[in-house]
């Protein structure tokens, strides 16, 4: 009698060790089929300042060539097509979660 329940809990030990070993590979597994590269570069025209956001570099306003730019205001800016240039003037839409450079 006391062999079966022995058996019994360690087939129920057994079942959890493998459920948990199952849980752990198929959460790994699905959060590496989710890497997304971004990598997106919006110019803004007449000038030579581009808004980017990456995973690579610090999103922001970047100034000069796209291979060997340069930051020039870190944050999240553009959003919804929110940035245009009047005159000399530069108006933006902050997404609100910005660090000065």
């Amino acid at each position: 009698m006391n062999k079966a329940k022995f058996s019994l809990h360690a087939f129920i030990i057994i079942i959890i060790i493998f459920s948990a070993v199952l849980f752990f590979c198929t959460m790994t597994v699905s959060e590496l089929a989710d890497l997304r590269v971004i990598n997106e570069r919006y110019p803004v025209e007449g000038t030579d300042l581009a808004v980017r956001y990456s995973n690579g570099k610090e999103n922001g306003i970047y100034k000069g060539l796209e291979n060997t730019d340069t930051l020039m205001l870190a944050g999240d800016y553009g959003h919804d097509w929110g940035l245009v240039r009047v005159g000399d003037t530069l108006y933006i839409n902050d997404a609100g979660h910005h660090r000065w450079a």
